[in-house]
């Protein structure tokens, strides 16, 4: 059921065959592995992550999960393109299999996903991908695709409940209390959230996507819980506003909730529209 709101350390014991019945390998996506000519800035920057791969469809949805999650929470929110997509999911650092641990709630993130995308691009370079993220995975997403076009390989990014910038997190929660949050308190409290049990020094006043989703090159659509009390809603609208290609879409419920059926079904459409304008753009490039 739908958890509006709610942030949890809470572990999800979601596997593809017990959820969808689906084969499933596990795969390890490690720089090491892979040849050097196939890896972008991110990737060679990126720690060994742990994930599964879900054998579908031609086109490749890429899960990225929030801060506190795992790839098995994320997984109800794939159910609508689950066999008609393959799926790549995996563990950020300090989460999940991993454990609980460091985190730059996206920064740092994105070079991960800059390294699932190298592995997906040398190890199937016929498929198309559709980037979907939530929370932190989201704001890793657009992070990642911002810096390091995928013309080509990736054909849109989907987001649920990112952030525009983490520091508008704080704030989102002082004014859902009617207490204003001035910048000098949110200095203090970055001061503390920098410490390297939480961050590993990283400020929250970096971690900016607003500043990347300029330059992404891929249609954006950045969804949203109208009743999020962690992001500001307002956030999916200075997303969308901000991104050439971006747009925005409210539904109704909280913060990761990924079996709520509107991000299901959200998820799912989005996908197969991106699917459908590729293959439009593709035809009038051979007519």
């Amino acid at each position: 059921m739908p958890n509006p709101g709610k942030v949890l350390l809470a572990p999800a014991r979601h596997t593809p065959a017990s959820l969808w019945g689906a084969e499933y390998a596990p795969v390890v996506l490690d720089a090491a592995d892979m040849p050097a000519g196939a890896l972008s800035d991110g990737g060679r920057r990126a720690p060994v992550t742990h994930g599964w791969w879900v054998p579908g469809g031609p086109t490749v949805v890429l899960a990225l999960h929030g801060r506190s999650r795992s790839k098995e929470w994320t997984l109800p929110a794939l159910s609508g393109v689950a066999g008609n997509y393959s799926l790549l999911v995996f563990d950020f650092p300090g989460h999940g299999a991993a454990g609980f641990g460091l985190t730059t709630v996206g920064l740092r993130e994105a070079d991960v996903v800059d390294l699932a995308l190298d592995w997906l691009a040398w190890a199937h370079p016929d498929a198309a991908v559709v980037v979907y993220g939530c929370s932190m995975g989201g704001a890793a997403g657009a992070i990642a695709l911002g810096r390091t076009p995928r013309d080509g390989h990736v054909l849109s990014l989907i987001t649920d409940g990112a952030f525009a910038r983490l520091a508008d997190v704080p704030r989102n929660l002082g004014s859902r209390f009617g207490v204003p949050v001035p910048d000098a308190l949110l200095a203090a409290v970055d001061a503390v959230l920098a410490l390297p049990m939480l961050w590993d020094g990283v400020s929250m006043f970096d971690v900016e996507p607003l500043a990347y989703v300029t330059d992404l090159s891929v249609p954006a659509i950045f969804i949203h819980g109208e009743d999020d009390l962690l992001v500001p809603p307002s956030s999916a609208e200075e997303l969308a506003a901000a991104a050439p290609h971006g747009k925005s879409y409210l539904y109704s419920g909280g913060h990761d909730e990924p079996t709520n059926a509107e991000v299901v079904k959200a998820v799912r459409t989005f996908a197969d529209m991106s699917q459908l304008l590729a293959a439009m753009a593709k035809k009038a490039r051979l007519s």
